[in-house]
């Protein structure tokens, strides 16, 4: 019987690249801690309209192709730390990560080691991270990704991985803390945040190129929800009034590694406030948007303490 392969057995190998949509040849990827992923090389094709007597299609040519996917993961500190500063533009300076110019491009190996298959997408920018934060779960995200172009090899094309950092996935009861909403903590009442960065990226094409010639940036958006129990009209006033705040809340692992989120300028973008049922709290429910602060010129950022 034929072999197949198993999503248990697959491997996704990451190695910034130095070229746009070259693959490093020196270096040490990383295999990336995952739970799945959605990547694809996508063609595009049209038919030939040439009128034939005999009333058939004469071709399918390929015009174009598309790049993209996203791979999900669990949190965990400095294990996605590199793909934070690529999804802001941004580099790590003494520990701290805000947005910034540049556009990294990544060649991404998915590998099923099984049937020893292996497809490389390369010239991989980072499109979007989600951060999602919610109460009996782990803590959970994504990367979305587009590309250049994409192959198949049946042995690795990409340079040998270094040690994959082992520190432990987050949860949303022991390892998160500290939120902070216009300056007033919430020690118990939270039930949910999101954070949803768009980088703005986008695949230019050219003439003589299937799939993107170049990655070019765009402008950064930063929105996000939260839900906490209803106490008091305080952040509701701001829906009313688009009057900006800030938000912030930290999580740590057990051996004391943190990371620190604050948005110091948000604006509510939707709220609600409803009794939905018998025996139920009431929540307050906000969608907002992370904006640039006046003060510190700058929209989000997150820090990294470690143990």
């Amino acid at each position: 019987m034929t072999a197949t392969a198993s999503s248990n057995l697959a491997r996704l190998r990451v190695i910034e690249e130095e070229t746009f949509g070259v693959i490093p040849s020196a270096g040490s990827s990383k295999d990336l801690r995952f739970t799945g992923e959605s990547l694809n090389f996508s063609l595009q094709t049209e038919e030939s309209q040439e009128i034939r007597a005999d009333r058939l299609t004469a071709d399918l040519i390929q015009v174009g192709a598309e790049t993209s996917g996203d791979v999900q993961f669990e949190l965990s500190y400095g294990t996605f730390d590199d793909l934070m500063a690529a999804a802001l533009g941004g580099e790590w300076k003494t520990n701290e990560l805000t947005t910034g110019l540049n556009v990294k491009t990544f060649t991404i190996e998915q590998g099923f080691t099984d049937i020893k298959q292996y497809i490389t997408y390369t010239g991989m920018a980072v499109s979007s991270m989600n951060l999602e934060f919610a109460i009996d779960s782990l803590l959970t995200g994504s990367f979305g990704f587009l590309g250049k172009d994409a192959k198949r090899t049946e042995t690795t094309t990409v340079p040998a991985a270094a040690d994959v950092p082992m520190t432990e996935v987050m949860n949303s009861a022991a390892n998160f803390a500290n939120l902070t909403v216009a300056g007033q903590e919430y020690p118990c009442g939270i039930s949910s945040i999101t954070l949803n960065v768009e980088s703005g990226v986008r695949a230019r094409k050219g003439l003589g190129h299937l799939g993107a010639c170049s990655i070019q940036p765009g402008k950064f958006n930063i929105t996000g929800d939260l839900s906490v129990y209803f106490s008091d009209g305080t952040v509701y006033d701001k829906y009313i009034k688009n009057e900006a705040f800030s938000l912030s809340w930290s999580v740590a692992d057990a051996a004391g590694n943190k990371y620190e989120f604050t948005l110091p300028h948000i604006k509510i973008t939707e709220s609600s406030v409803n009794a939905e049922g018998l025996d139920n709290d009431v929540a307050l429910s906000i969608s907002f948007s992370a904006l640039v602060d006046p003060v510190t010129k700058k929209a989000i950022t997150i820090k990294r303490t470690n143990a």
